[in-house]
């Protein structure tokens, strides 16, 4: 936007108060704000006018003021270019937010309502923006179903129209592109999100899972065995009639139940303890193993965009993702399926309802938060290493007077540390959707340890039983 100082001394005709306002008011049409008027008053001596956007009561309305007197040289104040911006007056911003969940929270669902709360890692920069530059916050509803983007031939679309069209001031809560940085004016970044690339789970397991915890040579070797013990079993009993251990007693041993076997000789029962230990010994491991296979081997093969791409798996593309991000991923564009939703989270149900493997590049924190919510540990999968690492803005229109005071707020919250201490503390907050619609604000993320004074009732009521029933 720049500085500008007009030196001028007004013609006898005209009316020195009213081409001073004319200035003002062309200048702020044109987002000039920090703009000084200098008259020549005479005598070597220059008033200096300038003019405040926001007063107590005037919001918005260009308003002159003299602040300083340039005389025989020397200026009677050190103040050249006064801040206008540092005090809204409570006057109302109308602000277009999009609520990712769990980045933005609020109390009401209603739009235009100036008594909303807002929490998460956005709404506390809200809050705290307000609270500093002191204005009121009018939240302008945003149609989720539709794509807002911005084209490089200019094209504006959903949202974007909106702000070119003066619907809002700010919008917030998008990621910062370059095309949209040519077209719209944009604020320091406040926000990192990773977008990577997540599946549906059972459509990797394709049974491996189950064998995943031996070898071939392993596996072999234990049927091997499996089948020479109840061979020498079968031809036990064939010789002696006293031998009673039968084949379902050896598989049962080999699945891990235990078997009730009496025998006179001792040689029979060191024969049937060698067998039950052995069987023990391996489904401990192989339960363990199993354990590790199902919860980390799940996507063994499937490390890499390349290697969904090479099992056929279709990209379900959502709204704010750029065919061009895809495009650099060499997805093919018949494996590109085009979602349509009007939230987030239906976008991952809508996933889990193909019947066959389906992939995504989404947000990380949204995705965590849907799974927090719908206790879908097991139905998802996230591919190691980030795609693309995010940053979110604010965009306002071209050479908007809000972007200084937005950038001053946002460039101290992050050399102080507070903006990277907020996303540790409210993300991945959220256990379910009701709770995430009826937070009020005060969130307590530490969890509750698990103590004996809590489960203190199930001594006592065991304590009674074992007293009752001596």
């Amino acid at each position: 936007m720049g500085k500008f100082l007009v030196i001028m001394q007004t013609a006898k005709h005209l009316q020195r108060q009213r081409e001073v306002q004319r200035i003002f008011e062309k200048a702020f049409k044109r987002n000039i704000v920090d703009i000084v008027v200098a008259i020549y008053a005479g005598n070597s001596t220059f008033h200096w006018y300038t003019y405040d956007v926001f007063r107590p009561g005037h919001c918005r309305q260009v308003m002159p003021r003299k602040f300083n007197t340039f005389r025989k040289g020397i200026l009677q104040s050190k103040e050249i270019f006064p801040n206008k911006l540092k005090n809204f007056h409570q006057c109302p911003l109308n602000i277009a937010m999009r609520p990712p969940v769990p980045v933005l929270g609020r109390s009401s669902y209603m739009t235009h309502a100036l008594d909303e709360k807002y929490w998460g890692m956005q709404g506390e920069t809200i809050c705290l923006l307000a609270k500093k530059l002191n204005f009121q916050t009018i939240r302008h509803p945003i149609n989720e179903s539709l794509v807002s983007e911005v084209y490089k031939n200019g094209t504006v679309t959903g949202v974007f129209y909106d702000l070119k069209q003066k619907k809002f001031d700010i919008l917030m809560g998008y990621y910062k592109y370059l095309t949209r940085t040519r077209y719209f004016g944009s604020s320091s970044v406040y926000f990192l999100t990773p977008t990577v690339v997540v599946t549906t789970k059972r459509w990797q397991l394709d049974g491996e899972w189950l064998l995943a915890p031996f070898g071939p040579r392993v596996w072999l070797l234990y049927i091997f065995a499996l089948t020479l013990q109840v061979m020498v079993v079968q031809l036990l009993r064939c010789i002696s009639k006293i031998f009673k251990l039968t084949w379902l007693d050896i598989l049962g041993l080999a699945l891990g139940n235990s078997r009730n076997i009496q025998y006179q000789f001792q040689s029979t029962r060191y024969f049937v303890m060698l067998i039950a230990f052995a069987f023990m010994v391996i489904n401990g491991s192989f339960q363990g193993k199993l354990y590790a296979a199902f919860h980390l081997k799940s996507n063994r093969g499937l490390n890499t965009v390349s290697e969904l791409i090479a099992k056929n798996y279709t990209f379900l593309k959502k709204k704010f993702i750029l065919q061009e991000l895809l495009d650099a991923l060499q997805v093919p564009r018949a494996q590109i399926k085009e979602l349509n939703y009007t939230d987030d989270f239906e976008s991952y149900e809508q996933m889990l309802e193909f019947n066959y493997p389906v992939a995504m590049l989404t947000n990380y924190w949204q995705h965590q938060a849907f799974i927090r919510s719908r206790r879908l540990y097991d139905d998802f999968n996230t591919l190691p290493g980030i795609v693309v690492l995010n940053q979110v803005c604010a965009y306002t229109r071209p050479q908007s007077y809000l972007l200084e005071p937005f950038n001053r707020i946002v460039d101290n919250l992050n050399s102080a540390g507070i903006l990277k201490k907020w996303m540790m503390d409210f993300l991945g907050i959220f256990d379910s959707q009701e709770e995430l619609k009826n937070n009020d604000g005060n969130m307590n993320i530490t969890p509750i340890a698990l103590s004996l004074e809590k489960i203190r009732l199930v001594f006592i009521g065991l304590l009674i039983t074992t007293l009752i029933q001596n």
